[in-house]
């Protein structure tokens, strides 16, 4: 006889893995994956529910008794795409845009990374669509040359190429025009370019960009706007991103509506091409133009 007595044998419990600690990389990971979601629920909430899918414009808004769409807003979606030299800040920059957040520990991109805020706008220019709702899909490239073969890819079904560059490292600020030709070369004239001059709260000192010549730079490869940047401190960053967002609904209402195909001709990388609107965002005090720096 089988030494099992009578039912079911029971199963053999498997024994629990031990749980590796947590180092400070892992831990700050899932912090950041935490932020993530907690911002993806918030616009989820803020959107309704059910996934956008597809681009161009979308309405969203309470649906009445007979299915209609009350409270409507117009939804553009937009595929922003950052590009410059290494340790410029262009991913600290979206962190400062996404969660308002700063880390002071420099971890560089791994190849391309992906984020969406929404941005919520009154109406065009006439006033008559009601308000607006934009998407802004944010992607991150390395600035390493060993990746450099990746970003073609991704500049070539891009709306906007943001141009960032490091205003205490002068051989950044020289890298726009090139960084400016590998949109050109991909995207023709139809690519709306931004350039910025990001860390603009170092000292005076250690400036090597004044901003007249940024300034100078956007005109000249005629690009849509310039701006400085602070990812530090949050200066003009807000302000970088609801002045591309109203810019991009209007490009949308001028070209028929709000396709979201970002077409025209702001993104010329030429001499002669159209004139950029530059904003003055004002440098830190004590920089002079022309002031020199001691890099």
């Amino acid at each position: 006889m089988s030494g099992r007595q009578g039912g079911k044998a029971k199963p053999l419990k498997k024994a629990k893995k031990p749980q590796r600690e947590l180092d400070e990389e892992d831990k700050a990971h899932l912090e950041k994956l935490k932020s993530q979601k907690k911002a993806a629920q918030d616009m989820a909430s803020k959107l309704g529910k059910g996934p956008l899918a597809g681009g161009g414009i979308k309405k969203s808004g309470k649906k009445n008794r007979r299915g209609g769409l009350i409270e409507t807003t117009m939804l553009t979606k937009h595929k922003i795409v950052f590009l410059g030299d290494q340790s410029v800040g262009k991913t600290s920059l979206i962190t400062r845009f996404m969660y308002n957040t700063f880390d002071t520990h420099y971890s560089a991109t791994v190849g391309i990374d992906f984020l969406s805020k929404t941005m919520y706008l009154d109406g065009g220019n006439s006033g008559e669509d009601g308000p607006r709702t934009v998407r802004l899909q944010l992607w991150d490239t390395a600035g390493q040359e060993r990746f450099r073969a990746l970003i073609p890819s991704y500049i070539r079904d891009s709306h906007v190429a943001i141009i960032v560059y490091d205003v205490s490292n002068r051989g950044s600020f020289e890298s726009v025009r090139r960084w400016c030709q590998y949109v050109h070369e991909e995207r023709g004239d139809d690519a709306v370019l931004v350039v910025v001059g990001n860390k603009r709260d170092l000292p005076s000192t250690q400036r090597c960009v004044t901003s007249d010549e940024g300034a100078a730079l956007c005109e000249e490869l005629g690009c849509a706007l310039f701006f400085e940047t602070s990812s530090r401190s949050g200066q003009g960053v807000v302000p970088l991103f609801k002045k591309l967002a109203l810019l991009l609904t209007e490009r949308d209402d001028s070209d028929g509506h709000g396709n979201g195909n970002g077409s025209g001709n702001g993104g010329a990388c030429a001499g002669g091409g159209q004139a950029a609107t530059t904003i003055d965002v004002g440098v830190n005090e004590g920089s002079a133009a022309g002031e020199q720096c001691s890099c």
